[in-house]
């Protein structure tokens, strides 16, 4: 059976994929990232003990969110060795990110 989730053991994660977006401006990565150079990250994922983001670098766009405060009952990201732990969806990306772990 495949597994429809991925899970992350992170506070921030970049991931970038093989397209390059020559001279391309992303609002959200100098948001987070104001004194790094953009490297055509394709997806960042941002992690606190209320909230999950998921954002697409490349439309600039928040493409999935988690707020504990909206959940019933409400329950915070659990965080484990300096790291937060969760899964996400693998069908909330429009392709497969597995890949660029490999």
């Amino acid at each position: 059976m495949k597994t429809r989730k991925i899970f992350f053991k992170i506070k921030a994660l970049l991931i970038s994929t093989p397209t390059i977006l020559s001279n391309f401006k992303c609002k959200i990565f100098d948001q987070y990232f104001p004194n790094r150079k953009y490297n055509s990250d394709k997806y960042l994922i941002i992690a606190n003990q209320n909230e999950i983001s998921v954002y697409n670098l490349f439309s600039n766009n928040l493409i999935g969110k988690y707020v504990a405060s909206f959940s019933i009952p409400p329950k915070t990201v659990p965080y484990k060795d300096g790291f937060y732990e969760f899964v996400i969806k693998k069908d909330l990306f429009d392709e497969n990110i597995l890949g660029v772990f490999n």
